[in-house]
């Protein structure tokens, strides 16, 4: 998946972002200031497979092993 960034996204919880807001699955919202700060977000989390050091992620996994 691409978007705004045309950057893959290796998240399973990403939904879609835009110049200061990441969208991700269930309606959380992480907004940023910058845009840099976005674009660094992302390519820390979003499009890496760190995406699980995210706090959302993290937590949707963590929700995820208990309703299993």
């Amino acid at each position: 998946m691409t978007d705004y960034w045309h950057r893959n996204y290796i998240c399973p919880f990403w939904e879609g972002s835009e110049s200061k807001k990441i969208r991700c699955e269930g309606g959380c919202r992480l907004l940023f200031p910058e845009s840099a700060e976005t674009a660094d977000y992302i390519g820390r989390y979003c499009a890496s497979f760190d995406y699980a050091r995210c706090t959302l992620a993290a937590a949707k996994l963590r929700y995820y092993d208990r309703t299993e």
